[in-house]
C-alpha cells in the first residue's frame, strides 16, 4: 500500500482562506445520535485557519459542528502540519493534531454564537444529510471547542478593533445641569459570542424603570454592542440581559448581569451604577485640590503593606466603633494604628501598599449578614443555623472570639469551627475580585452607590495627607472563578 501524503502546510502569513458556500453543509447527525458519546473540552480553535484536537491513534474523520435551532450545520476538517509559530505560542498544544477550518472570519464569528463541537466519526461512513447511513450508529466521540484563543484572534489583531476601544463600560458624555439640560450616557459591552444585548436601568430603589430598557447594537468589527441614552440614566442603577450560549449548561441562556467595567455598584454588587468619577458628589471635600506626596529618587521608596480590615479590626480608639475594619479608620486622628502610621512615616516610609481593595466576590457587603470575630453566638446561629455549634446548648452572648480562645490550642475544634464560618465571615484577602475598577463594599461604612466612592477616597485622602503615596494591589489573573 502506498503512503499517506504529507497534510498540507498552513505556515505562511499570506496563506488565507476563501470559504465556498458547498463548505458548509448540514449534518446528518441529530442531537440525540450524539447524547450518550463520550465528551470532553480538548477541541482548541487557535486562529481563523487553525484548530487542533490530541492526536489519536484511530483513523476518524473530524467535522467541526454548530447547532442552530433546526439541527446541525457542519464543515470538514482536514488535517495539516501545526505551523510553528502557532504551536510555539501554544507551547502545551505543541503535540496536538492541528486542522484547517475552512471559513472565513465573518463567518467564524457568527458560528461562535452557537454551540460548536468537534465530532469523531468512523472515517469510512458518509455522514453528511445525504447519507441513508444510521450515523447515530458511526459518530464515536465529541471535543466541545475551546474558543478563547480563536475570539482574540478575529477582534483583538486588527489595528482598530475590540483592544482599542477605551470607553467600554457607562459613560457620562454630556452631564450638564439647569433647567432643559440633558444627559447622555453611551453604554458599552464587549460581548462578541452574544446573539443580543440590551441595558435595563433601575432607579435608586432598584425598580426597573418601565422606559428604561434599550437594545443595544453590536459592531461586529469589535464584537462590543452599544447604545446611547439620552436624559435618563445619570446615577441609574442597570444590568445587561444577555441571550448567549453558555458551555456549561450547553444551552442559549438569558443572563441579568452586572457590567464588569462598572465603576460604582450597589450593595453586594447586584446591580452596576451610571457615575461621573468627575463630578464632585463621588469625591470628598478638597480632592481635588488635594497634594500628593512625591518620592524623587526610586531607590528612596519605602513601601508598608497592610489590609483595609486588620488595620482597625483590634483597634480601640476609633472615634465611632463602626469604623473598625472600614475605610473610614484611616482618616482618624488619634487612633492607635493611626499613630503608628505617623512615626512610621517621621522614620521614613513613604508608601502605603494597599491589600486588594477592588470589589472581593466572596464577602457579604450588608455587615448584618457577615460575621465579625467580635459577633456574638446569637448572631452566629442566626445566619448559619446548621453549623455543629448551634445543634447544642450554647451561650448566645459569647463571641466569636471568646468561644475560640476557650478550645484546646491542640484540638481540632478551632478548625472546625472557623471551616464552617468561612463562607460568612467578612475576612479575606481579596484576591478572588469581582469587579476590578470598583471599590470593596464591606469596606465601607455604606456600601451602597457612590457612598463607596466617596469613603474610598477619603482614605487615599487622608493617606497622603500624612505624607504617604498610596499602591493599590491587584492581581489581574486571580478572578473569582479561577485562579
Amino acid at each position: 500500500p502506498s503512503e499517506s501524503p504529507q497534510p498540507p502546510q498552513l505556515d505562511k502569513p499570506d496563506v488565507g482562506i476563501v470559504a465556498k458556500t458547498d463548505v458548509i453543509k448540514a449534518s446528518a447527525f441529530k442531537t440525540t445520535d450524539l447524547d450518550n458519546l463520550p465528551s470532553d473540552t480538548s477541541a482548541h480553535w487557535l486562529t481563523t485557519k487553525i484548530l487542533v484536537l490530541p492526536k489519536s491513534v484511530n483513523k476518524y474523520q473530524y467535522q467541526l459542528l454548530r447547532k442552530n435551532s433546526v439541527g446541525f450545520k457542519a464543515i470538514d476538517l482536514l488535517p495539516v502540519i501545526f505551523p510553528e509559530k502557532i504551536s510555539t505560542k501554544f507551547p502545551h498544544l505543541a503535540d496536538f493534531q492541528a486542522f484547517e477550518v475552512q471559513l472565513t472570519p465573518d463567518q467564524s464569528k457568527r458560528w461562535l454564537k452557537q454551540q460548536i463541537m468537534v465530532v469523531a466519526s468512523d472515517a469510512t461512513i458518509d455522514t453528511t444529510v445525504e447519507s441513508a447511513l444510521n450515523t447515530s450508529k458511526q459518530a464515536k466521540e465529541i471535543a466541545y471547542v475551546q474558543t478563547g484563543a480563536i475570539i482574540d484572534a478575529l477582534y483583538t489583531q486588527g489595528e482598530n478593533d475590540a483592544d482599542e476601544v477605551t470607553d467600554l463600560g457607562a459613560t457620562i458624555i454630556n452631564n450638564q445641569v439647569g433647567e432643559g439640560a440633558s444627559t447622555a450616557v453611551s453604554f458599552k459591552l464587549w460581548a462578541p459570542t452574544a446573539q443580543a444585548v440590551s441595558v435595563q436601568l433601575f432607579d435608586d430603589s432598584l425598580q426597573a424603570i418601565s422606559s428604561g430598557k434599550l437594545d443595544m447594537v453590536e459592531d461586529t468589527n469589535t464584537g462590543i454592542w452599544q447604545v446611547i441614552s439620552d436624559n435618563q440614566a445619570s446615577y441609574a442603577y442597570y444590568k445587561y440581559q444577555l441571550d448567549v450560549y453558555h458551555p456549561a449548561s450547553k444551552r442559549i441562556e438569558s443572563l441579568s448581569v452586572t457590567d464588569p467595567y462598572s465603576l460604582s455598584l450597589s450593595v453586594n454588587s447586584k446591580y452596576s451604577q451610571v457615575v461621573d468619577l468627575n463630578d464632585a458628589v463621588t469625591q470628598p471635600k478638597n480632592w481635588l485640590t488635594q497634594q500628593i506626596p512625591t518620592v524623587k529618587n526610586i531607590e528612596d521608596n519605602v513601601f508598608y503593606e497592610t489590609h483595609i480590615r486588620d488595620f482597625s479590626a483590634n483597634e480601640q480608639r476609633l472615634s465611632d466603633s463602626g469604623f473598625k475594619g472600614k475605610y473610614k479608620a484611616f482618616s482618624e486622628e488619634n487612633s492607635d494604628g493611626i499613630q503608628h502610621l505617623k512615626a512610621l512615616q517621621v522614620a521614613g516610609l513613604n508608601n502605603i501598599h494597599l491589600l486588594p481593595t477592588f470589589d472581593i466576590a466572596t464577602i457579604n457587603e450588608d455587615d448584618s449578614k457577615h460575621l465579625d470575630i467580635d459577633d456574638n453566638l446569637a448572631k452566629v446561629c442566626a445566619i448559619t443555623k446548621n453549623i455543629s455549634l448551634c445543634q447544642q446548648p450554647y451561650d448566645e452572648k459569647q463571641s466569636i472570639k471568646s468561644l475560640l480562645q476557650s478550645y484546646a490550642v491542640e484540638g481540632e475544634q478551632v478548625q472546625q469551627f472557623v471551616s464552617e464560618l468561612r463562607e460568612v465571615d467578612n475576612y479575606n484577602w481579596g484576591y478572588d475580585p469581582f469587579h476590578y475598577t470598583v471599590p470593596e463594599g464591606s469596606y465601607a461604612v455604606n456600601a451602597k452607590g457612590v457612598s463607596r466612592l466617596v469613603e474610598f477616597r477619603e482614605m487615599v485622602q487622608s493617606l497622603h495627607g500624612m505624607g504617604f503615596r498610596v499602591i493599590m494591589d491587584v492581581v489581574y489573573n486571580h478572578t473569582h472563578q479561577a485562579g
